[in-house]
């Protein structure tokens, strides 16, 4: 797995849902998917564009992905991502993640 760097690009796909448990200390919850890292914002927005009308696709920062893991601690969702493979498209043009 290559390692992360503060210039990935990052999309959240998933349902207008939440999921899991509340966070103990917010109570705030998690929006249900996945979290989707990209070396380059053409690749994260051509993602984007591709899986538009599917359920919720939403580009942004690192902090932006935040919001939509509300329920997980900040070291949960550090890990989360630390976890994560890169999203490329494989030798026929398919999205890989």
């Amino acid at each position: 797995m290559e390692k992360l760097t503060k210039n990935d690009y990052y999309v959240f796909i998933g349902e207008n849902a939440t999921t899991g448990t509340p966070n103990k200390i917010t109570g705030r919850m998690s929006y249900f998917g996945d979290i989707l890292i990209f070396k380059s914002k053409k690749d994260a927005i051509e993602f984007v564009n591709d899986y538009r009308g599917y359920g919720l696709c939403i580009a942004g920062n690192k902090k932006k992905m935040r919001e939509y893991s509300l329920g997980m601690s900040v070291s949960a969702f550090e890990e989360d991502i630390m976890r994560s493979f890169y999203t490329v498209k494989d030798k026929n043009d398919n999205w890989e993640y």
